[in-house]
């Protein structure tokens, strides 16, 4: 790999993403949870409306991130390369 200057940022980013703490979200884990009970009293079901209104909350900031970072990747200028990337 060249040392340029794209391909440091380009490291840079996977290196980031390769260190970033693994993370399942938690509505997804609930519903395997739940998935794989084969049955819940609604005294249960009760017990777990702290873990459910955590999960849509957590879920509601999760989407408002993505929705901002799809808005500032829309926005950003593009830059024209000198060279070929490599693997073109």
């Amino acid at each position: 790999m060249s040392t340029d200057s794209g391909s440091r940022d380009a490291d840079a980013v996977i290196e980031f993403l390769v260190a970033a703490p693994r993370h399942i979200n938690p509505a997804i884990a609930l519903y395997q949870e739940l998935a794989t009970a084969s049955e819940i009293s609604p005294e249960e079901m009760l017990l777990l409306q702290p873990r459910i209104d955590a999960a849509i909350q957590e879920g509601q900031q999760a989407l408002e991130l993505a929705v901002q970072s799809l808005k500032t990747l829309a926005a950003t200028e593009p830059i024209a390369l000198i060279e070929v990337p490599d693997g073109f």
